[in-house]
This record gives structure tokens, C-alpha cells and sequence, in this order.
């Protein structure tokens, strides 16, 4: 828009003359006695010369970043061939720096990182203070443009700590910073405070609005369901199905699995009804955050009893993503059959199995390291399918925040079933059916000392003279000059004892925990020993240290026990993890160690390992080998092989494998594939061993059903949805601005969305579903701004926060904002309204007094406000202008912004107090 000439903001008089001159100017001397905000220059000062020419035809616009992205914006620069010049206010402004630019670009005033580091630039005498110290301006660096000052980019590093690396390809300025700036300083004191909530065991903030799931009577629910034609060498074909199904059932999520054969019927079932809760809401008055009913799993207890697996019921109310140092802990999950799962803990390989135990993977006994513990599932498929599933964990020293009390307490018949159906040729174990009934308790006494206790009534049908036992502990939890420290006294049958200490921290950058335990008349301890048998003395060290070589990490992670029994035996085990990465192939390498001295029998010592190699998800070809070795007494390699899994296209994998085995002298082969039809995924995988002619087969069909929350009709879908939270997720244009998707409101498709782990798409008609948001979990639902087709468009919310639980779809959408355009020219009110007024700072508040929005003023007083949501605003000038030169706006400063964008066109009068 254009307007008459435009003068520099000052204050104007009552009654200015009709052809003004030029605007007077004001300087700072040329030697400050000291930088403040706020001095002001000397009329008529001069220039300093050899400033660059900057003008909109070498104008850019730039992404402005710091090194580890925790702040972006956008930036305009000027680039010359003598380099990149960046405006020194914007810059202070997105680094959080008091330094003020006046005299229409030509004065920079104030300081850095501490009030007594100032800088003082003074372009009209060509001079920069810093400290206290003048020196000359290096000519052709700075420059005053448009209000502004201008700075090479390659030159801040003289004046401020920090480094800038401009990339005019990838369109980027990238600052990194040599010292802690305030942004910096911010970030750590938000990390400090979420370890001392993590401490406290109180959840953190939420960061995006919450949106409820209610819980229903009855549900249809979310089920999948594989079919199998198996045979092999020496069993008759035969057909296998596998059912699991998870929903709403009595306003608790019920879950279901059943596995069932044509030649033996039902050979396993589980069932279970509960609920999870992070925020500790369930049961009034109890505030639990779990509670499970049906086939459920225990935890260990401080000392003595290990968690199990079994039908009965469990209710607790500690926090669900939190652990002590001094605990380890259990996985289970669902295990497709044909699945490998393995588990990864900060990136260093600590577990694998491809074995279920009633339809899902059990981990045992995984201990943790101090601070933020990343588990990671990778699962293989028996055709090349390869997915993840993450869980974070917050470990600290097991203390509670003060007056903070919490409990557990289970009931389970260990390893039996609700519906106890058991594969031919099953084998129990001794104490398989005994009935386990215990608690554990926690209260923060003061901030520094929390005391545990527990007991717990159970059977051991195996344990020799008595089939009932009882066992009772005390202990403390306390924290000493950084150190976590534990101490636990247990009691049990027939006067038996034990006392344990742990301590846990880091030195020298490396996680140490160290436990020591002694028994006396026939302890058993399960949680430190897999026997039954009395022990007098144990002790345990943990170690875990990540190297760095440059870019790369590489984990490391070392475990030793040693076991004294009553009977006189000694145990020691040991084991050595190490894991690298090389660009999308991680190698991981596990080595054990087993000592045993028996009396009158000879001493055993075993040393062997296990070597992985892997390529990442995400590309169409994927590499996995292994091989497993005996370095004690005698250097053996047992086995050796691998596989190549390639996808052909979008539905078509393929499998090959080769194993094989020295010491038998066995070479085993693989072949299998894939094919996706809409919903359905059809797979077939063969292995067949030469030597002996041994073969085996599968062919599986596999699919999900359920009801989509979006329209309410039944679905089919791919294999998957059962076993954790999904999320439907829809982007609508929200034409009459209520925030609702009402009908007729159109739906928005190809846009993304994504959570912490999970990506998704929509495709043209506008709905998609997010899978794998977790159980009982927090899950934030974001929506990717940059897919929105228009950038004019803008969502109501950044996200949403849900607690997604297996069998329920909530849907969440996202309303879609058309944004517009303010603009206007800024005149003096003398009658002709033709005297545009450059340099006027305005801001627009909205009906909160929050700032949304500011623009200045350009040469000609046009003034540009974009991208504006809908509302109801104020436009006003930035009070310390306002104030200083004594002006208002004469217009009227109310706007109101519609649901259509549009251009808002505005007449912005300026007139004196």
C-alpha cells in the first residue's frame, strides 16, 4: 500500500508545517563514559563511511536456529558477496539479550550474559565500547538499515561468545553458543526441576491440554486374529489360531488371548480386567495408578520374593514410569508366534528370547541405571518384519518427598491361568499353583529418609519339611553426598534372616550400584538367586559407562554376582555388554561368565558370548546376523548365522535365512514372505535342515477388527491394534469458529501427525490412526504444521495429551483456523492524514492482555501484522514509545479478526498526548 512520504518517529508537534524537513537525528558520543540503555547521540554527528549497500533486492529470509534446536524462528538477512548481514536487534531479541537499537539503527546499547559485560556501537562516530575499552569499527561490518542495525554474521563471534555457520542452500543460520545464555540457563534450571518432581514421585506438567477417554459398561472391541497351517518332520499338518482382544468391559480395559489347535484344542488362554492411571486417580480414596484382576504379574519385593505371573489380583499406587536404582524390573508383553524379541536398555543389549510363556515375552530381573533409563523392544518377525516399542524410565534413589506414602500389594497362584489350559507335554514346576499374598509399603519420613516395608504369606510345595512360609522386612532409603544408599532387614520361617546394603551413584562418569547381602538359618532369597537354595552371602556390583569417540557412543555395561550358599557352594557369574552403532548398523556383543565350586565335586567355569548384528527400521533392505561362541575352558564358535529381509514393494517382503551350528554339524535354511491384500497379510516361512531332512512350514493369515470411532462401521484392518493404544486423529476447517467438528465442516487430508515415537499420514479423505501410543500412559498427539496445505491456516492447539489404553480409539481433532492478514498506514493526525510515520512500534494484545502479535512501521508508515487468529484484539503502541515520545493512536484500536481469512485493512492516526 502505498502512502505519501514517510518521516522518522518523533514526537510530533501540535502543529506541524507542511513541508517538513528532514528528520533531526540523535546520537551518543563518540566516547561514552560507560554503556547504559537508553543514552542518547549528539545532533548532527557523522557517519562513519564504507557502509554496504542493503536494499530489498538482497534481502533474504532465513531459518534461525541454536545448535541442538532448542529454539527456531525466521530471520531476515541482506546477502552481498562480501557476506551475510544480520540484524543485530532481531538477534538479541531470539537469544534473550538486553541490548537496545536506537538513532534509527545507528546505536546498539547494552549487555550480555551479566550486567557488567556492556557493549556500546556507535555507527554515526564508528567506535564500539565493550567493557569500558573503545576501538574503531571495522569498516564495511556495520551498517544502519531500515531502523535496524546490521551486522556480518562471521563478526559477531568478536563481539559476543557464540559462533554463527550460515547455509544459504539449506537456507539455515545456525547459532552456537561458547557460554551458557539465558535460554541455556532456563532449559537446565526446567531439567532440575523435573528431577526433583521425578524425586518427589509427582507427575510432571502437562504440556498440552488433557483430553479425557471415559470408560464404557461394554465396548466393541479392538481383536486380532492369526490362523496357521503348520507341519513339520514328524507332526501331521495341522491348523493353529491365535485370538487377542482388548476393550471396555465394567468401566475397566479388559484383555484376552487364547491360542487354540486342531490336534489339541485349547493350549493357552490368559484374561484380565484392570485399570492404569499415571496421575493416581483410580479408587478415591486409595488414589491407586494401577490396579489388575484375572492373570496379572507381581513385582519383586525388596527382599526375599521375586515377581510372578499368575491368576489372581494386584493394586498399587506407585508411579508408573519411576523405579529405585536398587530395583529391577520385569517385561511381559504379547509375542506373536514366530516372533524374536529383543531388549535393549540404554542402547546396550541386556536380553533376548523368541519364546512365549503363555502368549507373551517375559524379561526377569533387568536391573537399571541411575537417571533416565530408554528401553527399547525390537521384535523380528518370521518374515522380515522388524517394529519398536519404547519405555522410558525415571530411576532415582528410591527416596519419596515427604509425608508421600506408597503400597502394593498382590494375591497370584503362581503360574497358573484363569483358564488353565497347558500345551501337550507340559512340565510344572515344583511350586507351580502356589497361592503368593504380600505387600510392600513406602513413606517419606523427611525429605531425606524414606522407609520401606513388606511381608508377604506363600507356599513352596518344593522346599523340603514345610509347604507354608511367611517373611517380613524394614528397611531405609536415603541419599548421601550424591550417593543413593539402601538398608534391609528381612525375617522369615523358622527364625531365618538377612540384612542387605546397596549404595548407587556415578564416578567418573560411570553408574555404579553395589549391593551386599548376609543370610542365616536357611534364608532363600529369589529376588538375588534363580535356585531355591539357602544362601549365607551375596554380593552384586553393576557398572555402565557410555564412551565417546567424537560423534560415536559406544555403551558398555558389566554385572557381577557372587553367591555363597549354606550347603557350601559358591557361584560366581559375570557378564561384559558392549554396543556400537555405525550408521544405520548397530552390533551388539554380550559375554557371560558362570564360576561354579561345588563341595566334593570339581570346580566348572564357563565363558561364552553372543554376537548381533543389525540394520535399522526404514530401509527396504534389512541385514541381520549372529553368531554365539564359547571362549572357556576351550575357544569354540558354536553357531553362525543370518538373514536378509527385502521388501519388494509397499505389500511384498521376502525373507531368507542360513544358519548354521558347528558343534552338531547342523546347517539350517529359510525362506518366507509376505504379501499385503488391503487389511489381510498373508505370510508363509519354511526351514529345512539337510543333515537330518527335517523341514517345518507355517502359512499365517493375519488381520485386526474393530469399530471406527470415526463413522462407528466395523473395520478390518492390518495385524497389530489389540495389544496397545491407537488414536484416530482428523484436521476439519473450522468454519464457524466454535472449535467443534460439526457436520458439513470440511475434513482436511494429507496432513501429519505424530507422537514421541509414532509417525502417520492421512491420506486424502482426511482421517488416519496413530498406533502404539502405549497403556495406562501419557501420549502427546501432535499435528505437523508444515502439511497443512496453506499457510495461512493454523490449528486452534499445538496438541493433545491422552491416557490411550489397548481397545479404545478416542478420536482428537484438530481445529483448523483460517488466519489474515492486518495492514494499514500510520499517519500523523494533522489534518491531511498524508505524513506517513516510519518507525512506530505496535503491538496487538488480545482479550487475555497477551501480546500476540508486533510490527513496526516501515519508511512510508505501511504496517504489516500476518497470520492473526481469530478474535477480538487491541492495537496500541509499545507503551515505552508511547511513553517516550509522548504519542497515541487517535483511531480507534479495537479489531476483530473473522473465521474467513481475509485482509484486514486499517487507518492508524498517531497524534501527541
Amino acid at each position: 500500500m502505498a502512502a505519501g512520504p514517510g518521516v522518522a518517529l518523533a514526537a510530533p508537534g501540535p502543529t506541524p508545517g507542511p513541508e517538513p524537513g528532514p528528520p533531526q537525528t540523535i546520537a551518543p558520543p563518540s566516547t561514552p563514559q560507560q554503556a547504559s540503555p537508553g543514552q542518547l547521540a549528539r545532533p548532527g554527528q557523522p557517519i562513519a563511511s564504507g557502509a554496504p549497500v542493503l536494499s530489498d533486492d538482497n534481502e533474504l529470509i532465513l531459518e534461525i536456529r541454536t545448535q541442538h534446536r532448542e529454539m527456531t524462528d525466521t530471520i531476515t538477512a541482506h546477502g552481498l558477496r562480501g557476506g551475510i548481514y544480520l540484524p543485530m536487534g532481531d538477534l538479541a531479541r531470539f537469544l534473550d539479550l538486553p541490548i537496545s537499537i536506537s538513532d534509527d539503527g545507528h546505536y546498539a546499547n547494552g549487555w550480555y550474559l551479566s550486567p557488567g559485560r556492556t557493549i556500546s556501537i556507535n555507527l554515526r562516530a564508528g567506535t564500539i565500547v565493550q567493557g569500558g575499552k573503545e576501538a574503531p569499527l571495522p569498516k564495511g561490518d556495520f551498517v544502519a538499515h531500515d531502523g535496524e542495525l546490521w551486522i556480518r554474521a562471521d563478526r559477531l563471534q568478536d563481539i559476543l561468545p557464540i559462533r554463527i555457520v550460515t547455509d544459504l542452500r539449506a537456507q539455515t543460520v545456525v547459532v552456537k553458543t561458547l557460554e551458557a545464555f539465558p535460554f541455556e540457563q532456563r532449559l537446565a534450571r526446567d531439567a532440575a526441576r523435573e528431577r526433583l518432581t521425578s524425586l518427589g514421585g509427582r507427575a510432571p506438567a502437562q504440556t498440552y491440554p488433557r483430553q479425557p477417554t471415559p470408560y464404557h459398561v461394554i465396548d466393541t472391541p479392538i481383536a486380532e486374529v492369526e490362523l496357521r497351517a503348520a507341519g513339520a518332520q514328524g507332526i501331521a499338518a495341522h491348523l493353529e489360531t491365535d485370538l487377542r482382544a482388548s476393550g471396555d468391559v465394567l468401566f475397566m480395559t479388559g484383555r484376552f488371548f487364547a491360542s487354540l489347535s486342531s490336534t489339541s484344542g485349547l493350549v493357552a488362554a490368559r484374561m484380565e480386567l484392570g485399570r492404569r492411571d499415571p496421575e493416581a486417580h483410580l479408587l478415591g480414596p486409595l488414589r491407586a495408578t494401577e490396579f489388575e484382576l484375572g492373570d496379572v504379574a507381581t513385582e519383586s519385593m525388596p527382599v526375599g520374593l521375586r515377581g510372578v505371573a499368575g491368576r489372581g489380583l494386584m493394586l498399587t499406587n506407585e508411579p508408573l514410569e519411576h523405579a529405585s536404582v536398587f530395583e529391577t524390573m520385569d517385561f511381559r508383553g504379547p509375542l506373536p508366534s514366530g516372533f524374536e524379541v529383543e531388549l535393549y536398555r540404554n542402547d546396550t543389549l541386556v536380553g533376548s528370547t523368541g519364546t512365549a510363556v503363555n502368549g507373551d515375552y517375559e524379561f526377569l530381573h533387568i536391573p537399571v541405571d541411575f537417571g533416565l533409563n530408554v528401553f527399547r523392544l525390537v521384535f523380528y518377525g518370521p518374515q522380515g518384519q522388524r517394529r519398536e516399542e519404547v519405555r522410558r524410565i525415571s530411576v532415582g534413589d528410591g527416596r519419596l518427598a515427604k509425608g508421600a506414602f506408597t503400597y502394593n500389594v498382590f494375591a497370584v497362584q503362581k503360574d497358573k491361568a484363569v483358564i488353565n489350559a497347558t500345551e501337550p507335554g507340559f512340565q510344572p514346576t515344583l511350586d507351580y499353583g502356589d497361592w503368593r499374598e504380600g505387600f510392600a509399603v513406602q513413606y517419606g519420613l523427611t525429605s531425606a529418609i524414606t522407609v520401606v516395608g513388606s511381608g508377604a504369606l506363600y507356599q513352596t510345595t518344593g522346599t523340603p519339611g514345610t509347604t507354608a512360609r511367611w517373611l517380613t522386612s524394614a528397611g531405609l532409603r536415603t541419599g548421601i553426598a550424591g550417593w543413593a544408599a539402601k538398608l534391609d532387614a528381612s525375617v522369615g520361617t523358622g527364625g531365618a534372616t538377612a540384612i542387605e546394603a546397596g549404595v548407587a551413584g556415578k564416578v567418573f562418569d560411570t553408574s555404579v550400584v553395589a549391593i551386599h547381602a548376609e543370610y542365616g538359618h536357611g534364608y532363600i532369597d529369589e529376588v538375588r538367586s534363580p535356585s531355591d537354595l539357602p544362601l549365607t552371602s551375596m554380593t552384586e556390583f553393576d557398572l555402565s559407562k557410555t564412551l565417546h569417540f567424537g560423534p560415536k557412543t559406544v555403551p558398555l555395561a558389566f554385572s557381577w554376582q557372587h553367591l555363597t550358599f549354606a550347603n557350601g557352594q559358591v557361584t560366581d557369574t559375570a557378564a561384559f555388554r558392549q554396543t556400537v552403532t555405525f550408521g544405520r548398523v548397530m552390533a551388539a556383543n554380550v559375554i557371560n561368565y558362570i564360576d561354579t565350586a561345588t563341595p566334593g565335586a570339581p570346580t566348572t567355569h564357563t565363558t561364552n558370548g553372543v554376537f548381533d548384528l543389525s540394520t535399522f527400521a526404514g530401509s527396504h533392505t534389512q541385514y541381520r546376523a549372529e553368531a554365539s561362541y564359547t571362549v572357556g575352558p576351550h575357544p569354540v564358535l558354536v553357531s553362525l548365522g543370518g538373514e536378509v529381509a527385502h521388501d519388494i514393494d509397499a505389500r511384498t517382503t521376502v525373507r531368507a535365512s542360513l544358519n548354521q551350528t558347528f558343534t552338531t554339524r547342523q546347517t539350517t535354511a529359510g525362506l518366507s514372505g509376505t504379501r499385503k491384500f488391503g487389511p489381510f497379510a498373508l505370510s508363509f516361512d519354511s526351514t529345512y535342515t539337510p543333515q537330518s531332512r527335517a523341514y517345518a512350514f507355517t502359512m499365517r493369515l493375519g488381520f485386526s477388527f474393530g469399530r471406527n470411532p470415526l463413522n462407528g462401521r466395523m473395520f478390518v484392518a492390518r495385524p497389530g491394534l489389540s495389544s496397545s493404544g491407537a488414536v484416530a486423529v482428523r484436521a476439519f476447517s473450522d468454519t464457524n469458529g466454535n472449535g467443534l467438528y460439526d457436520p458439513g465442516e470440511p475434513v482436511i487430508g494429507n496432513v501429519s501427525y505424530f507422537t514421541g515415537s509414532q509417525h502417520v499420514t492421512a491420506g486424502a479423505e482426511g482421517n488416519a490412526v496413530l498406533t502404539g501410543t502405549g497403556d495406562g500412559t501419557r501420549a502427546a498427539v501432535r499435528i505437523d504444521t508444515a502439511s497443512l496445505p496453506d499457510i495461512a491456516m493454523a490449528p486452534t492447539r499445538a496438541g493433545v495429551e491422552v491416557i490411550a489404553r489397548p481397545g479404545r480409539i478416542p478420536v482428537v481433532d484438530f481445529a483448523i483456523q483460517q488466519l489474515s492478514d492486518i495492514e494499514g498506514t500510520a499517519v500523523y493526525a494533522d489534518g491531511s492524514h498524508k505524513r506517513g510515520v516510519a518507525g512506530l512500534n505496535l503491538q496487538l494484545i488480545d482479550t487475555h492482555g497477551r501480546r500476540v502479535a508486533h510490527a513496526r512501521s516501515e519508511g512510508d508508515g505501511f504496517v504489516l501484522i500476518e497470520q492473526v487468529r481469530p478474535g477480538d484484539y487491541r492495537l496500541e503502541i509499545v507503551p515505552d514509545q508511547a511513553r517516550n515520545l509522548k504519542i497515541r493512536l487517535l483511531s480507534d484500536d479495537a479489531v476483530h479478526v473473522g473465521t474467513k481469512g481475509k485482509v484486514i485493512r486499517l487507518k492508524i492516526v498517531v497524534a501527541s498526548q
